[in-house]
């Protein structure tokens, strides 16, 4: 029965797989902002400019607009990768404790529960800032720099935890 509380998977290749993790939605979310805003920039200049001085206004900005969230991209993956990192140790612990067996639905619940526990504390904190910009007074700095990510986070963390809920046998 010393299979049980094994994992094929190592400390390390969990900290990779969950700074795999994290880069990559990091970038999928860094895509959704980028077409949001030149979409919405886009329209506004189609709406205050002329046909022929509009296009290239739309062009130059959608430039402008991608590069800055590519470099922001960039600097929050390398935080996503130690972000995602850590918490995958922590729920390869997990599986390993909590999940001898290796259920998939137990653990894509432990997944779960690590990813809202993180967000619940990370918003309590928040809340209790004085002049933080992150609570829901200030509800579009909170969705965009806050609630999406976290929920991003929670999907990071169930997927982490299925890549890391593998049988020793």
């Amino acid at each position: 029965m010393s299979h049980i509380n094994s994992s094929p998977v190592s400390w390390r290749l969990a900290a990779v797989r969950g700074a795999t993790i994290g880069i990559w939605l990091t970038f999928a979310y860094a895509v959704l902002v980028a077409l949001y805003a030149i979409v919405r920039s886009s329209l506004r200049i189609q709406t205050a400019l002329a046909s022929g001085d509009a296009l290239q206004m739309m062009f130059g900005t959608a430039v402008t607009l991608a590069f800055g969230i590519l470099i922001f991209a960039v600097v929050m993956a390398l935080v996503s990768a130690v972000i995602g990192g850590i918490s995958a140790i922590v729920l390869q612990w997990l599986l390993l404790r909590f999940n001898p067996r290796h259920a998939s639905t137990q653990a894509l619940f432990i997944g779960l529960g690590l990813g809202i526990g993180c967000w619940f504390v990370v918003n309590l904190i928040l809340l209790v800032m004085p002049g933080s910009r992150l609570t829901l007074a200030y509800p579009e700095t909170y969705l965009f720099w806050f609630a999406v990510p976290g929920l991003i986070y929670v999907v990071a963390s169930v997927l982490t935890s299925r890549t890391l809920n593998v049988r020793a046998y």
